[in-house]
């Protein structure tokens, strides 16, 4: 083969192969992803394991700029709340108050941290595909006001939920089903390796 046609086809390959690339970083690695994390009743003693999945999942990431992380933990009502940053050590500082925390309210108010993911979302997210992990049992009070509001962030917003099933006694798969684009189910003691498999690109 002619060395000529042999640069060209060189050249012809790296274009496409930069090109390829090019559009996953943008379609794929550009994102708002808040972590919504029920400590409820449900979870006490499993507190660790919750932890250990937050970090799994952020842990993927390097933070540069295009993928930016929410976290919100919440019982009865919010219990933490860090807006959508590219700090790492602000997103570990919540992790480790998931694991130094016990859960203990006998409420799981979801309508009231999808409103604050709403609002997240509305006022810190511009052009980046605005995706939620919720990680929950499904077993909330007020469910009509939750499917509410996630049909509103799925509908108006354009947000991708992807609800993780706790399978414990008190699951309700249904409902997690009904809220989400995408549904997993699991134990607390795989919950690290699911979100650690994750597939981001959702």
């Amino acid at each position: 083969m002619p060395k000529t046609l042999v640069r060209q086809l060189i050249i012809l390959i790296a274009v496409i192969c930069t090109a390829n690339i090019r559009t996953y970083s943008q379609d794929c690695l550009k994102a708002d992803i808040i972590l919504i994390a029920d400590m409820s009743g449900s979870v006490r003693g499993n507190e660790p394991f919750m932890a250990d999945a937050l970090d799994a999942f952020v842990d993927r990431f390097s933070l540069a700029g295009d993928v930016r992380f929410g976290m919100i933990v919440f019982g009865d009502g919010i219990n933490n709340h860090l807006p959508l940053t590219t700090d790492r050590k602000a997103l570990k500082e919540q992790t480790k108050r998931v694991r130094n925390s016990q859960a203990w309210s006998k409420q799981t108010n979801l309508y009231i941290a999808l409103n604050l993911a709403r609002k997240d979302f509305m006022e810190h997210s511009y052009g980046s595909k605005r995706i939620i992990i919720l990680i929950s049992d499904g077993h909330v009070n007020n469910a009509s006001f939750s499917f509410d509001r996630a049909w509103e962030l799925r509908q108006q917003l354009q947000v991708i939920i992807c609800g993780i099933l706790i399978n414990n006694s008190m699951a309700k798969s249904d409902y997690m089903k009904s809220i989400s684009d995408i549904y997993v189910s699991t134990s607390f003691e795989s919950l690290a390796q699911k979100l650690k498999n994750l597939e981001y690109c959702l």
